[in-house]
Formats: structure tokens, sequence, C-alpha cells
């Protein structure tokens, strides 16, 4: 199990690369916040219509959640929380959330490193090719990182 931000999702999801997600991760809980910016989207209500191992919960430690949003946006805030009340790591790309949730004490998977993860498992044959498949969807990524995840993965 893992916990979701928005972005990974949508990024995923317009990618055509969900499906990595689901075989990584059986189930993805997500929070209220992050469900109510995932219906705001065209794809939010396909990502939950066709995908019912991804999960919205509601949060419950809300002094929490109000202590992160004087860093991060809500969806963030609840995310982070969920996944410290779940025990699970937190699916995350965003700098000021992965900051927050690392100083919480919580382990952290960005987008590339599921690729990474489904590597390794042998869910994909190339980091690479999810990587341009995220380039294609319109997804910035840094030069250098995606230097330095592929010579990990030696894919360079």
């Amino acid at each position: 199990m893992i916990v979701s931000d928005t972005g990974p999702l949508v990024v995923l999801f317009k990618a055509r690369l969900l499906f990595i997600l689901k075989e990584v991760h059986e189930e993805v809980l997500v929070p209220e916040a992050v469900a109510r910016e995932l219906r705001r989207k065209p794809e939010g209500t396909i990502i939950f219509s066709d995908n019912p191992w991804i999960n919205a919960t509601e949060v419950k430690n809300t002094e929490l959640v109000k202590a992160l949003m004087l860093v991060v946006d809500e969806g963030e805030a609840e995310a982070i929380a969920l996944a410290l009340h779940s025990s699970a790591r937190i699916l995350i790309d965003e700098k000021r959330g992965r900051n927050a949730a690392r100083k919480l004490g919580l382990e952290i998977r960005g987008t590339i490193g599921l690729f990474v993860e489904a590597k390794k498992k042998g869910i994909i044959r190339s980091v690479k090719e999810c990587i341009d498949e995220l380039l294609e969807a319109g997804y910035y990524l840094d030069d250098e990182l995606i230097e330095e995840v592929l010579r990990n993965v030696d894919e360079i």
C-alpha cells in the first residue's frame, strides 16, 4: 500500500502508465483533498472509475494537516498526514512536500523512483521508456536527474 499525492496520479494517467502503480502497489490510498483535486480535472473521474484499487480516505489528524498547510498545499498536507497514520510510504513529486514528508520520517517514492522499483521487480523493462512517456505527456524532468537515474539502472 502507498499513499499518493495528486501529481503522480495525473502524470501516470496522462502517460498511460498508471498500470505500473497497480503492479507495484496493489492498493493506493488518497486523502479526500487529493480526491477533490482529481475530480476537478477531466481525467480525475476516469482515474477513480477505472481503477477501483485507488481509494479515497478521510484524514483524521486535522491538526497535523493545518500545521503542514503552512508549508505545503492541502492535498500534500493530507497525503503526508494519511501516510503517517497508515504507516505507508508516500508517492509525491513536489519538492516542498517531499521535504516535509522526509522530516516526518516517511519513506518517499517519486514517480521516477516508482519506475526504478518496477524495473527491479521485473514489471517493466526500461525506465528510460517510461521517462520518455512522461516527457511526451508534458511532464518536466530535470536532465541531470534523468541522467543520474538512468545511470543508476544501467540504461546509459
